[in-house]
């Protein structure tokens, strides 16, 4: 029970393989370096490198390598910066907000945050003729 078969690895072993002609280090993807830097160049996300590696250049390795390749070829890049700039019609007050994220929880959050300095605020309305309470309430800013 505590022998591995002959010729076997134990189970707790890590195996340093890395496949016919290549090193523990190398990537697979080290040979089209020129096609994925041209199509980085041009835009192209990884997910669509692949597809062209394996389309047109017989590319036999697995989207995680290409993958790992694209973002160590494109390093370290500094986030891109959103700004929200809100001003008032009438009295051309304004106030800028500048953020690293996108999506529309953020872009609602930022617009609460703007309206607080300017005199507003954001409450949550809702009018019916009937007198039920709203199942989603709309919101308003009063000015």
């Amino acid at each position: 029970m505590g022998k591995a078969p002959a010729g076997g690895k134990p189970a707790n072993d890590a195996s340093t393989d890395s496949g016919p002609g290549r090193s523990a280090t190398a990537s697979a993807c080290e040979p089209y370096r020129d096609f994925i830097e041209l199509s980085l160049s041009k835009g192209r996300n990884a997910k669509a490198i692949y597809q062209d590696l394996v389309d047109d250049q017989g590319f036999a390795g697995r989207y995680q390598s290409v993958n790992r390749f694209v973002r160590h070829c494109r390093g370290t890049q500094t986030p891109e910066a959103r700004a929200v700039i809100l001003t008032l019609g009438y009295s051309r007050k304004c106030i800028r907000l500048l953020t690293f994220q996108s999506s529309t929880r953020t872009w609602a959050e930022l617009h609460e945050q703007a309206f607080r300095p300017l005199g507003g605020s954001t409450k949550p309305s809702c009018s019916t003729t009937s007198g039920k309470e709203c199942s989603s309430p709309t919101f308003t800013i009063p000015l």
